[in-house]
């Protein structure tokens, strides 16, 4: 069974919260390949868990392929940004994978018009505007 927006909370179709990365509801929400879910929480707790972008590159692959499938994207990718965004800060695992892949699950939302779910917004809007952080430190470290 896969998530789509609005069917998370049949009594609260818009009101979907956000997620912690041990809510069981992560394995129903669809990624990137529309139609099967993808529980992108699995490989958020993984990234937390690493020390270097060494260790993280075979996660950062997953993450690209399953959240991200020829220009779609799902709630999971909508879902896991706030989470890249805070891993990728806390761990200092600052790359172009979070940049690039949180960039382009922005972009692709914005293309598709895929509504960010209310109670999400907030997190998800500050997520975005911490990735202007995040690019700069990049760009001052080379």
């Amino acid at each position: 069974m896969t998530f789509k927006l609005g069917s998370f909370f049949p009594k609260q179709p818009i009101n979907e919260p956000p997620l912690d990365l041990n809510d069981p509801n992560w394995e129903r929400l669809e990624g990137g390949y529309k139609g099967p879910s993808y529980d992108a929480s699995i490989a958020l707790r993984q990234l937390q868990g690493v020390s270097s972008l060494k260790q993280a590159k075979p996660i950062f692959d997953e993450l690209w392929n399953n959240l991200h499938h020829q220009g779609d994207i799902g709630v999971a990718s909508l879902y896991a940004v706030p989470h890249l965004v805070r891993i990728a800060k806390d761990k200092g695992l600052i790359d172009w994978n979070v940049l690039g892949l949180v960039t382009l699950i922005e972009v692709q939302r914005s293309k598709c018009n895929l509504t960010i779910p209310s109670k999400l917004k907030n997190e998800y809007e500050a997520a975005i505007g911490d990735l202007s952080v995040l690019s700069t430190s990049v760009l001052t470290q080379s």
